[in-house]
C-alpha cells in the first residue's frame, strides 16, 4: 500500500501477534528446559557426594571401632587403596567434618571423623575422587547436548504451533481484503473459531 508509510510497517511488525508469541514461547520453554535440567544435574551432583561422604564415614566408623572393613571370605576391594588414612590430634575438640581438595589435575574428598574422644584424636581419611569429578563432567556435557537439542525442538514446535495459531487471522485478513465495498457478502462465523 503506498499511502502506509515504513514507520507504519515497523509499528505492524512489532505488534505482530506470532512474533510475540513466538518469543514468548521459546523464552518460557527454554527456561523450563534449563531450570529441570539445572535441577537434574544438581541432584545426581548431591546424591554421588553424598553416597561418597557416606562411604567415608563408614570406613572411619569400621577403624575407630577397631572392626576390620571386610570379612575374612571377601576379596579386598580396590577402591580401599585410594585411600589414605591419618591420625590427627588436636587439643580443641573437632566435629565430623568434610571438604574438597584439588592437587594438580586430581580432586581429593577428605573427611575428619572423632577417633579417641579422651585423646584428641581424629581420623583424617582422603579419597581420590578425580573419576566421580570425570563422571559428572560427561553428565554435565550430556545434558549440555541434551538442552541444545531441547532447544531446537522448542523452536520447531514454537514456530509450528504459532504458524497453525495465526492461521486463521490469515483467513479473515485474506477474506476481508478481497472484500469489495458495493458487493458486500457476510463472513462465514461458524468457520471462525469461537474467540473470534
Amino acid at each position: 500500500n503506498p499511502h502506509i508509510s515504513i514507520w507504519d510497517y515497523s509499528m505492524l511488525y512489532q505488534h505482530s501477534i506470532r512474533r510475540n508469541f513466538l518469543i514468548q514461547l521459546i523464552i518460557s520453554l527454554a527456561s523450563l528446559i534449563l531450570i529441570f535440567s539445572s535441577i537434574l544435574y544438581f541432584f545426581i551432583e548431591n546424591s554421588i557426594y553424598d553416597n561418597k561422604h557416606h562411604e567415608l564415614i563408614q570406613y572411619a566408623k569400621s577403624i575407630a571401632s577397631s572392626n576390620p572393613i571386610f570379612k575374612d571370605d571377601e576379596h579386598l576391594n580396590e577402591d580401599i587403596f585410594s585411600l589414605k588414612v591419618e591420625i590427627l590430634s588436636s587439643e580443641e575438640k573437632l566435629e565430623l567434618s568434610q571438604f574438597q581438595t584439588i592437587i594438580n589435575t586430581h580432586t581429593y574428598l577428605t573427611i575428619v571423623y572423632p577417633y579417641n574422644i579422651q585423646n584428641n584424636t581424629y581420623l583424617k581419611i582422603t579419597e581420590d575422587i578425580s573419576s566421580t569429578k570425570y563422571l559428572l563432567s560427561k553428565i554435565l556435557n550430556y545434558i549440555f547436548i541434551i538442552n541444545i537439542a531441547g532447544f531446537i525442538l522448542v523452536l520447531i514446535y514454537a514456530i509450528a504451533l504459532s504458524k497453525m495459531l495465526v492461521s486463521p487471522l490469515k483467513t479473515i485478513n485474506a477474506k476481508l481484503s478481497n472484500m469489495n465495498e458495493h458487493l458486500m457478502k457476510p463472513i462465514e462465523i461458524d468457520k471462525l473459531p469461537k474467540e473470534f
